[in-house]
């Protein structure tokens, strides 16, 4: 199937439009109303349309890709989830550009990964920072421990931490390196992670 053209979100709301559940929007792409190959995602109800990867957003996300795997995946300490829708309730499937997920042997085969399942999402962002920015309320409000937030214009990197329904409590530039809370042991190389 082809691409989906989406209106602008702003125009769906100035006609009144419903926001879609979670159930509803599974229905859309079971049903072939939304091609499985739409590049889209469901925010708080709401169907977005995702920006084209460029050059340097595809090369972090491949760096701190391929470090999870080599020092969390490989020792079947979690799930590097790359890319790959995750579920909210009500309203919510976002494709965070990689999770790491508490280790299952089947990689979530069964279903897709719900909050209690996420030990860290991050989000690498570079035309589409103001976004990224309103996903990060999406993931506290449903009880995602932690969230980074990867400037690649910026060259900067944000943690996230202690959700609640208004957002982060903690939100912190990171300097030199940064640990995912549940993997103190496990350090991230910021000037390598960013460098061009």
């Amino acid at each position: 199937m082809g691409d989906l053209a989406l209106p602008d979100s702003r125009a769906l709301d100035a006609v009144g439009m419903q926001r879609l559940s979670l159930l509803d929007y599974r229905r859309m792409l079971q049903s072939g109303i939304i091609p499985a190959d739409a590049n889209i995602e469901l925010l708080d109800g709401r169907i977005y349309a995702m920006a084209p990867i460029g050059s340097v957003h595809a090369a972090v996300l491949t760096r701190l890709a391929q470090f999870f795997f080599a020092q969390a995946a490989v020792t079947e300490r979690a799930v590097v989830w790359h890319q790959n829708p995750i579920e909210i309730l009500p309203d919510s499937a976002p494709q965070p550009d990689l999770a790491l997920l508490k280790w299952r042997e089947d990689c979530y085969c069964d279903a897709l990964p719900r909050p209690a399942d996420i030990l860290l999402v991050v989000e690498v962002a570079d035309s589409t920072l103001a976004r990224d920015r309103s996903k990060l309320l999406t993931y506290a409000r449903a009880g995602i421990s932690e969230a980074w937030l990867i400037d690649v214009q910026g060259k900067t990197l944000s943690v996230a931490r202690d959700p609640s329904p208004q957002g982060y409590c903690s939100v912190a530039a990171a300097g030199g390196s940064v640990s995912p809370l549940h993997f103190p042991d496990l350090s991230v190389d910021l000037a390598a992670l960013l460098r061009r």
